[in-house]
């Protein structure tokens, strides 16, 4: 056997294989079929009543199970009976495509002939909805939805096979807002719609950030007022009071020298006024003192007169004089 042959034998063989156990995943089991027709008693017994929607559920879980003619075709009238013609038309379709049994009854024979006129009946009633779709942009993706299920991409622009009624359209550009429209259909009405969903806003970018200015540092040039001020304080303080001193000495000086002058001719004086001679000398020697550290004192005022602040050229002329005369003594003073 040559090697096309092996190759060619080995297909054929996993074909029959896979075909089989298809079959076999097929065939609904034992306990399935009993629960079926379980639910197709139910289901028709509803119906009989006119709960169509009950119905309906069970009819549905029963050829869900079954998968026979019989549980089909039930199903089907049912559906076409309510509007569902795409829903009826595609079980009618499926009780074709099933396998036929060896041991099938003459009922579900019947019923696949009844399910193949079904499903050409209905074929003729099935609605056409067109939806037209202008995109925002050239690239842009957009999205469609028929009645809350999405369309693949593919079939966005084609034809699609509805029920006859009302039926909600939704399309949506990639990040913008949704566009809908709500159309109604006849029975084997075909119609066109058309759809332009906005693209998605532009956001605008942000300014750039604002930079705060940079904190301009003043520093205050250092205060000489409290220096200047203590030494005016300390200066005319030691003016007033080594001035006054000097001033009262030098009175007692004089006071002395006036009581010499009279008790002491032509500059001779008794041993009984040298007390007095001494007291004069001693007084004039502390007023001249007192005098002169007043002068030093004035000099220091002057000086913190001069760096006080906003202090002019006038102040640098300040000055302070002490006094002494006849009968007076005492200190003078321009600022």
């Amino acid at each position: 056997m040559t090697s096309s042959r092996r190759f060619a034998l080995a297909s054929l063989l996993a074909v029959l294989t896979v075909g089989s156990v298809a079959a076999a995943q097929q065939q609904p089991s034992a306990a399935d079929l009993e629960t079926a027709r379980g639910l197709y008693k139910q289901g028709k017994s509803l119906e009989a009543k006119g709960d169509d929607k009950g119905a309906l559920d069970k009819l549905t879980a029963a050829h869900a199970l079954g998968r026979t003619p019989l549980t089909g075709i039930e199903l089907a009238r049912l559906q076409a009976r309510l509007g569902m013609i795409v829903e009826a038309r595609e079980v009618c379709l499926s009780i074709g495509r099933t396998q036929v049994a060896a041991d099938e009854t003459q009922r579900s024979a019947d019923a696949r002939t009844e399910a193949a006129k079904l499903a050409e009946a209905l074929k003729a009633k099935v609605a056409t909805l067109v939806v037209k779709i202008t995109p925002p942009g050239t690239g842009a993706h957009v999205t469609l939805t028929i009645d809350e299920q999405p369309v693949p991409d593919v079939a966005l622009n084609e034809p699609h096979k509805v029920n006859p009624g009302k039926h909600v359209v939704s399309a949506r550009a990639y990040g913008g807002q949704p566009v809908g429209a709500q159309v109604e259909l006849g029975t084997a009405e075909t119609k066109e719609i058309s759809l332009s969903p906005p693209a998605a806003p532009v956001t605008a970018a942000p300014p750039p950030p604002v930079e705060p200015p940079a904190a301009v540092v003043v520093v205050a040039p250092p205060a000489s007022g409290g220096a200047s001020t203590g030494l005016m304080i300390a200066g005319f303080s030691a003016v007033g009071v080594f001035g006054l001193a000097g001033a009262v000495l030098g009175a007692n000086a004089m006071s002395a020298t006036s009581q010499l002058t009279a008790n002491c001719p032509d500059s001779r004086c008794a041993p009984a006024q040298h007390d007095t001679l001494t007291q004069a000398r001693t007084s004039a020697t502390l007023s001249t003192v007192s005098f002169a550290v007043a002068g030093l004192g004035a000099a220091v005022g002057i000086v913190g007169v001069a760096l006080r602040p906003g202090a002019g050229p006038r102040d640098a002329r300040a000055r302070i004089t002490p006094e002494f005369g006849l009968g007076t003594v005492g200190v003078s003073g321009a600022f």
